[in-house]
């Protein structure tokens, strides 16, 4: 186990795995690891004995807007706060890894869910929706949610996704199954070409306080960013734990409307909207 990094780090870098990159194109069990990366890191082994030239580590770093170089024991630590440019960077350099064209997904990596993925895998977003229900999230349904109920939502919403009016990403965990998911809409007027909303953020129960949300939003927002967006916008039920996540995020309050959403239990509870706008340096 490497030593701690120097100063703080946005992810626990204890679990974070390791890849070792080579001078040369690598072997491909020197990139197993790569597609289960579960914060936006690479560990890159060497240090200052390394074969692994110093030049390459500044020149991936340097390609990962906002990324850290830092020096630790045993090796360097390239890390960043945004899951879906990090990757993207990591694999123009080092190449996919080999079971990027595999059907079953690395677990706990932010992926783009197509209109036929979700058709196919249905029954697990539904499960997911379920369970954030009963757990007594505000996601605009009553509970208990009947599971039945839950598939015709997800059913319903294949059709945005396929249209492009809806993005929809998905972590899955180390048995495949869908345990956290996040919507970007896009509005259908030309005046509102330049903002998107993101909706229904969820993490299954089981897996929460692993920083899964936050990759979700994030990796959300870099894609929406990178589409063109200019303004995001939410809604969340005051007071709750997701009014202080996204609150903690980044994202500014603008208003609170008494009685607006009923919570699982019906009850008409206040909800506070919230909007971020693309930072001005990437303007």
């Amino acid at each position: 186990m490497p030593g701690a990094p120097d100063g703080p780090t946005p992810y626990d870098w204890r679990v974070v795995p390791a890849v070792a990159v080579q001078r040369n194109a690598p072997p491909p069990r020197h990139l197993e690891g790569l597609a289960e990366i579960t914060a936006p890191t690479l560990m890159v082994a060497g240090g200052p004995r390394s074969h692994v030239p110093q030049d390459r580590l500044a020149e991936i770093a340097a390609a990962i807007p906002g990324a850290r170089l830092t020096t630790i024991e045993g090796g360097h630590m390239v890390h960043d706060e945004r899951p879906a440019e990090f990757l993207a960077v990591v694999r123009e350099f080092l190449g996919s890894p080999p079971d990027a064209d595999a059907e079953t997904p690395a677990p706990f990596v932010p992926v783009r869910v197509t209109a036929g993925e979700l058709r196919d895998q249905v029954e697990d977003f539904a499960a997911l929706l379920v369970d954030a229900v009963a757990s007594g999230a505000s996601v605009g349904f009553h509970g208990p949610l009947a599971p039945a109920r839950a598939v015709s939502f997800w059913q319903g919403l294949a059709a945005g996704v396929a249209a492009g009016r809806v993005d929809l990403w998905a972590v899955y965990d180390h048995d495949a199954k869908v345990c956290g998911a996040v919507q970007v809409h896009r509005p259908d007027s030309p005046n509102a070409a330049h903002r998107a909303e993101i909706a229904k953020l969820l993490v299954r129960r089981d897996v929460r306080r692993k920083g899964l949300a936050r990759m979700l939003l994030r990796t959300a927002e870099a894609s929406a960013w990178g589409d063109g967006v200019r303004l995001l916008i939410l809604d969340t039920q005051t007071g709750s734990a997701a009014d202080h996540f996204y609150r903690a995020a980044g994202w500014t309050p603008f208003g609170t409307v008494p009685g607006y959403a009923a919570d699982p239990d019906g009850a008409l509870l206040p909800t506070t909207f919230f909007f971020k706008s693309l930072p001005d340096e990437a303007i």
